[in-house]
Formats: C-alpha cells, structure tokens, sequence
C-alpha cells in the first residue's frame, strides 16, 4: 500500500463513498477551481487508488499530494455526505499519512518545522506574546498578568487564551486589545499566558503532525489547569474546537468551562455589564468554519449584533451550517495561496451583494483572509472582529 491506513481508516472510508457527488456543490475548493480531482469524492478516488491497489505506485505522485491538500478543512463535505463520512477526520489522516512517507507538501513542513522551534506559528521569538499589549495602559497590562513566565500575578476566574495570531500579527491583534478593554471595563478578572502559552497545535495536526500536536495542546492544559481559572476563553475558533473537542472532557472534569469571546461577549452584554450605544451601520455576520459548522456556534454572535442599538443586520445568503469557507483554513495558505483568494473573493462577493457596509466575523483567520480580499478587489465593506464592535460600541 502506498499510505499507510492506522485501522484502516483511509480505505475503509474511501471504499463507503459512493462517488454520488453530493459534496461537490458545497466544497470551496471545487467551486473554484471546478476540477473533479479537487472536489471531495476527487480526494476520495485518489485515496482508494493509494489504499487499495496493490498495482499502485510506490508512493502518491505530486498530482495525488496536490489533490489531497486542497483543502480548507472546513467541514462541508461531511455535512453534506450521504453515507456520514467523517471526512475532515479523512483529510487529517490522510495529511498525516503523508508525512509519515516524508511526502507532505513543503509548506505544511514549513509551519511544522516553525511551530516546534518557536512555538506559534509565526516563527517569532515566543517570549514576545504580550507584545500587543504594549501600547495599552499599565492596568491593562497588569491585568493580563505574567511578569515572570508562569506567573499569574492575582487570584483569576478568567484565562483569557490570546492565540498566534492575535498575539503576532498587527492587525489581529486590535482583537486581544479590544476583548481586554471590554473585559477590564466589566470588571472581570482574567490573566493571559503570555510567553507560557503556545500554539492551540492545530496548525501541526493540520499539517500532518498529530503527535506534535497532542504534546503542545498538553502543555497548554497544564498552564491552563496551573491557573486556577474556571473559564478559559478564546476569540480564535480553531483554539475554541481544538480545547473544547479534544481538552474538553480533561477541562470539564477540572471545573474549567470552555468559551468563545461571542459566547462571553454575549453573556456579559445581557448581566448589564457592558451597555452599548447607537451604531448605525449595516452589517452582515460570516461564520468561522471552526466556530460554526465544527462547533455549533451559530446565535451567540447574531444576539450581540441584534444587542446593538440602531445597527441594520443583514444575513447572508449562504450563512450558518450552509456558510461559504473564507478560505483561510486548513494551513491551505502555506500550498496554494491562489487558491485561498479565489475562495475569499468568492465570499466577499456575497457580502457587497447584500449591501453591507461591515462583515462581522469571529476569527482573526478570517477576518484576515476577507480583508485582504476586500482591498485587492476595491470593494466598498470593512472587516471587524465581534471584539471590536462591541468595543467601539460600549457606552
């Protein structure tokens, strides 16, 4: 066999596929490059040809790697499966399979090798984390917590967990400002990891590295447990799926509670401890892969929009668990950086087709990719995170 299949996973899956197609029409990848070999069942064919086939070639052509790494990981083909293929655990095996045969694409390699050394994804210095923090006042950073690493200055009841990208990358990290204005203007006492904290791991599993990944989400829940916070929250989705799925039971089972920033944000608005004023804009809401399809947070951000006084609240056309992917998942960016703007243009079509002047989102991943997708297109809508609005909208 040309990729090895622990419990036989990859065939036993590929040969349950009934090639019916019906995951076509919903697979960002296929709608824009319209190739049969990168749609779902296109990946599917491939991994039966590898699994099955003893006449086979020794290891998958660079056209096979291709096709099973086009992709965003966004869930929408095992939605929408006739047959309940889990088929984002598919892709994962498969990506790890490639990487066991040293045949994973060079760019998952790439964030794999920068993850390991500097634990985040952005391949800094990681004793940099609370840098997004420099401009804010000295309460705030006070508040955030760690001088010495490991040290949470004051008794907590919140872990706030910042994420790669808020915590390297300029524009994301307006997110970690704003989620820790609104936090210290509501009175909640949290702290942050700081140079202690390291990447969610997802970004490795994604690549094709899952051991990795475990050893990095177990170093996280040891900090995370340390704290003694009974919440820890994330504005990052894919930190959000990643401790709720795979930490979840471990957390639960120690008294800390889950939560993403829409999930808090919310709650915090309807206690009356944050109060908003007028916003008069017309907004639309995409939804993160990782926060809504992955993890059925659908409401909570919708609520806060609603929560808004004078804002003009406009759904998608495709939204909720029938959400076009931005692009931004997967680790798609490292191998086919086309491919993940003709994604993003796609879905910021739809929002200059609904007349919104604002696209609210709940990933720095996404709001990223749509940014960027909006300014190379010209088009007449801005970018925000849930964080800011409800920052730039507090009374």
């Amino acid at each position: 066999m040309s990729l090895p299949s622990p419990h036989g996973l990859l065939r036993r899956e590929s040969l349950i596929c009934a090639q019916c197609g019906a995951c076509r029409d919903v697979c960002p990848s296929f709608r824009s490059l319209g190739w049969e070999s990168s749609s779902p069942r296109g990946r599917m064919s491939v991994l039966k040809t590898l699994t099955t086939h003893r006449e086979s070639v020794g290891s998958p052509t660079a056209e096979q790697v291709e096709t099973l790494c086009q992709c965003t990981l966004c869930g929408a083909c095992g939605q929408a499966c006739a047959a309940a293929i889990d088929t984002r655990e598919v892709w994962l095996e498969a990506r790890a399979a490639l990487a066991r045969k040293a045949k994973a694409p060079t760019g998952f390699v790439h964030i794999a090798e920068a993850v390991r050394q500097t634990k985040n994804v952005a391949g800094v210095d990681n004793e940099t984390r609370l840098d997004w923090a420099e401009d804010s006042d000295e309460e705030m950073i006070l508040a955030c917590g760690n001088v010495e690493p490991g040290e949470i200055k004051a008794e907590v009841d919140v872990l706030y967990l910042v994420g790669c990208v808020a915590s390297f990358y300029p524009r994301a990290a307006e997110v970690a400002l704003a989620l820790t204005e609104v936090m210290q203007a509501a009175g909640v006492r949290f702290a942050v990891l700081g140079g202690q904290e390291w990447c969610c791991g997802f970004p490795l599993e994604a690549s094709g590295y899952p051991d990795d990944a475990r050893s990095f989400r177990e170093h996280n829940t040891e900090k995370i447990l340390a704290s003694g916070a009974t919440r820890l929250l994330t504005a990052c989705p894919t930190c959000f799926h990643t401790y709720a799925r795979q930490c979840g039971e471990q957390l639960h089972e120690a008294g800390v509670e889950v939560v993403h920033s829409s999930q808090f944000l919310l709650e915090l608005i309807a206690a009356g401890k944050v109060a908003l004023k007028e916003n008069p804009v017309v907004a639309t809401y995409h939804d993160p892969c990782d926060l809504g399809r992955n993890s059925g947070v659908y409401d909570e951000p919708r609520e806060i929009l609603r929560h808004i006084p004078s804002l003009s609240f406009i759904e998608l056309p495709s939204s909720r668990e029938a959400a076009m992917c931005c692009g931004g998942g997967g680790d798609l960016q490292s191998v086919d950086p086309r491919l993940v703007d003709s994604i993003a243009d796609a879905r910021v079509r739809e929002v200059v087709a609904v007349g919104a002047d604002v696209v609210v989102s709940a990933c720095q991943q996404c709001e990223q990719v749509m940014e960027a997708a909006i300014r190379r297109r010209g088009f007449p809508a801005r970018v925000i995170d849930i964080c800011e609005l409800v920052r730039d909208s507090m009374i």
